[in-house]
């Protein structure tokens, strides 16, 4: 089955997204008397700040590769250490009760 492709609703990088909210969060600092008039506070600074850290902190598609190859890595060689157990289980059942045996 085919998965669905994952597709942003924005076509920006995560770098370049961190450095608009960089230099938001600047510009909002440098005119914050303006700002508090309108309602800003420290509690939505704070807000905006995790929100562009969250971004920040998300991997990104390299990084993402990377963990991928490693889990696949590790997918094969439990696949197999089963198929070495597996394939010595049937050895076994063959030398018991042959080739073709409907035990």
């Amino acid at each position: 089955m085919k998965k669905d492709q994952v597709k942003r609703d924005f076509n920006l990088a995560d770098a370049v997204l961190k450095q608009k909210a960089d230099e938001l969060i600047a510009l909002i600092e440098r005119d914050i008397v303006e700002f508090t008039e309108r309602g800003y506070n420290a509690a939505k600074r704070n807000e905006l700040i995790a929100a562009r850290n969250a971004v920040d902190s998300f991997p990104n598609d390299e990084q993402l590769e990377a963990i991928k190859m490693n889990l696949t890595e590790q997918k094969d060689i439990a696949r197999n250490a089963l198929e070495k157990t597996m394939r010595s289980i049937f050895n076994r059942a063959e030398n018991v009760f042959g080739l073709y045996a409907a035990k």
